[in-house]
Formats: structure tokens, C-alpha cells, sequence
């Protein structure tokens, strides 16, 4: 029967107070790590480390503290993908994020998957696993007895910290075959300089790779750093922060847009590198509010696509498609891009092709992922909807 942790043996201590600077997420206490022979309550911990025996869902990037809570709780999840007790603590957290309940983000660091994130892991001075560290080190929990309760007490925990007065703000544009644009600002304010630490994951939502169990990881760290950074900030300036982020350079060109989030988190230097606020954008976070409405033209059929969101939006793909008629004789079909489309405004896409027939139709529209399907009549060039 496995220990609920298993000693970890791969991982690197580097053990640098500098590497604490990673990411924030508040609580991780060094849970103590008990050894209990036989039928154990004791689920989980495992090493390369050793077996330390024993998961739209995205908030805003700026979110509202919850009750309570003074920032946004960091949490970095130590695990590997052989050690049976991680599969346990993974499913919990999963579940405890998705209740919405709790105000953090997470990082699940697959030691065995990713060499960056093997490398965190020794930085935090991991011995077992599954070992999940709270803002940087404030507390942490090893192994997967306890749990939920030892997880979301450490949340909470964290949550109540004093911290300092920081506003993180991620902006990220996806410009295909697993690149992206990633821009940081982070916000002192305070009445005096800031000296902390960056740390700017590219995770996804679902992984790639499997817990023990055969169940997906999420929001596992894929290839390196985004930023990886000292930063001094002055009292009341903003610190940008810009680069272009490769996955083809890590192994992973095959990144999907809507599986990527990126997590910001800033460790304060002068406070034993934790986490002072932590922030998340994904490419899903606001869908597209398109609003589809066709209309007909003599001799074609229109499409009004309104952006009805909060955002500007750009490379907006419509299609339209008009079947049908006797024998099947019609078959018009039009495509292309609206390359901006402000929030508020309406474009007019059309055919580009003349109807002409006569019969019943079946008349299909749709922007990104929007449809609007209609049926119609066509007599000659002209088209009436039914």
C-alpha cells in the first residue's frame, strides 16, 4: 500500500532563497509527514522525488477578492506523473478550484514531464511528493491525507495574509502555431519601492500528460518561464513587461489556443519571496458575444454580425452557405475574415455569388464560433425567409 507521500529523489535542490521568487499562491506548510506502516490512512507522496508514501472555468484576470481574502493565493502543485498519491491531491485541488469558493490559482509543476518545472521544485526545497507550497512558501502540504480540508484551510490561511498594495494585469494575443504575445503591468501601491520577484507561467487548462490514475493534469507548466525577473518598482509606478512566448522552442508546438492560460505571480523579496498577488489570463476568458442576423437581397443573402461584448475584436472568420432548390441546383457558398470589429459595432458580410432557382433552401451563417441557420424560398432571384 503506498504512503500518502513518496520521498522525491530527482528534483535538483537548488534551494536558492532566490528560486523563491516563483510563484504566488498562498498557503503551503510544510505538512509533518508521518510514516505509518501498514493499512496507513497515510494515500500519498511519492519520489524521483520518492513516493512521500501515502481543474467559463476561468476567473477574470483582475478578479474580486473574496471575502476576506487580500489578494489572489498562489499555489504550486509538486507532483509527478508515476506517484500514485499525487493523483489523489490533484483530483482534490481540481475539484476545490472549480467550486469557484476559494480565491487562487494554481500550477501543477509534473517533475517528471518538465525540466523547468523539476527545477521549481527543487528551488522550493521539495523532499516529497506530492508536496503543494501556498504563496511561495507561506505554508504547504505534503502528502494526500488530510485532504480536502488541509488545502482549503492553507487557502484561506493565505488569503488573510497582509500583503502589499500590488495590481497585476496580463494582456496575451495568440498569434498561431503556438506563439503568443504576452504583456505584463504590474502596479506599486505603495508609499515606497517595490523589490520583488516574477514569475509568468504558460500552463494548460488540460495537460497533456496523466496523473498515476490516467486522468489529465490541468494547469500543468509547459516548456520555461514567460518571465522568470527581479523587479524594482517605485512608489506608485507601473513596470511593463513584454515578450514573445515559442512553444515549438520547448517541444510543444502543438499547443492549443483555447487550452493555454497564462499565470502571473510576483514574490516580495524583502518578505521571504512570497507571493504578493497572483493573476491569470486565458484566451477563452471572454468568448466572443457575437449577435447573427441574415437577412435576403435579390439575388444573394446578407449576414449583420454584431459585436455584442465588452472587447474589441479582430480576425473575426464568417461564412455563409445557401443549399437547396430543385434538384439540389443551388450551392452558393462565401467565406472571409473581418479583421476588426469593434465592441458595439455591426458588420455586413454577404454572398458573392448570384441565387437563382427556384425552391426550398436551407441558408447557414456563422461568425467564429456563432451560427444562424434559417429557411427560405428562392423564385428566380428572389429569396424569401420562413
Amino acid at each position: 500500500m503506498w504512503e500518502k507521500y513518496i520521498k522525491l529523489t530527482s528534483v535538483n535542490t537548488v534551494g536558492d532563497k532566490i528560486m523563491k521568487i516563483n510563484k504566488s499562491i498562498r498557503k503551503l506548510i510544510g505538512a509533518s509527514v508521518l510514516f505509518i506502516m501498514l493499512f496507513s490512512a497515510f494515500a500519498g507522496a511519492t519520489s524521483s522525488m520518492e513516493i512521500a508514501t501515502e481543474h467559463t472555468f476561468m476567473r477574470n484576470n483582475s478578479p474580486e477578492k473574496l471575502d476576506g481574502y487580500t489578494h489572489t493565493v498562489m499555489v504550486e502543485a509538486c507532483t509527478a506523473s508515476w506517484c500514485p498519491p499525487c493523483a489523489t491531491a490533484a483530483a482534490v485541488m481540481h475539484d476545490i478550484y472549480y467550486s469557484g469558493e476559494y480565491d487562487f490559482y494554481y500550477v501543477a509543476l509534473v517533475s517528471d514531464k518538465n525540466t523547468y518545472a523539476n527545477q521549481r521544485c527543487g528551488e522550493l526545497g521539495v523532499q516529497y511528493i506530492p508536496d503543494y507550497v501556498f504563496d511561495g512558501g507561506y505554508t504547504r502540504w505534503v502528502g494526500s491525507s488530510g485532504l480536502p480540508n488541509a488545502y482549503t484551510s492553507r487557502l484561506d490561511q493565505c488569503g488573510a495574509r497582509d500583503v502589499a498594495d500590488i495590481d497585476m494585469e496580463l494582456d496575451i494575443t495568440w498569434n498561431g502555431d503556438a506563439e503568443m504575445d504576452i504583456d505584463l503591468s504590474v502596479t506599486n501601491n505603495e508609499d515606497s519601492t517595490y523589490n520583488g520577484h516574477i514569475h509568468v507561467y504558460v500552463t494548460e487548462i488540460e495537460s497533456r500528460w496523466n496523473t498515476n490514475s490516467g486522468q489529465p493534469y490541468h494547469f500543468a507548466m509547459v516548456g520555461n518561464y514567460a518571465f522568470n525577473q527581479n523587479v524594482d518598482i517605485p512608489a506608485g509606478d507601473t513596470s511593463e513587461h513584454s515578450t514573445t512566448w515559442d512553444g515549438s522552442q520547448y517541444g510543444v508546438g502543438d499547443l492549443e489556443r483555447d487550452n493555454v492560460v497564462i499565470i502571473a505571480t510576483i514574490f516580495n523579496r524583502n518578505n521571504n519571496y512570497y507571493s504578493d498577488e497572483t493573476a491569470a489570463a486565458s484566451f477563452s476568458d471572454a468568448p466572443p458575444e457575437l449577435e447573427i442576423e441574415v437577412s435576403s437581397t435579390i439575388g444573394g443573402i446578407s449576414s449583420d454580425i454584431t459585436n455584442a461584448g465588452e472587447f474589441d475584436l479582430s480576425d473575426v472568420e464568417w461564412s455563409i452557405s445557401v443549399t437547396g432548390g430543385i434538384l439540389h441546383r443551388i450551392n452558393v457558398s462565401s467565406e472571409g475574415i473581418i479583421e476588426n470589429l469593434a465592441a458595439g459595432e455591426t458588420v455586413t458580410v454577404q454572398t458573392n455569388e448570384t441565387i437563382f432557382g427556384l425552391g426550398k433552401i436551407d441558408i447557414s451563417a456563422t461568425a467564429d464560433l456563432g451560427i444562424e441557420t434559417r429557411k427560405g424560398f428562392v423564385l428566380g432571384p428572389f429569396i424569401l425567409l420562413l
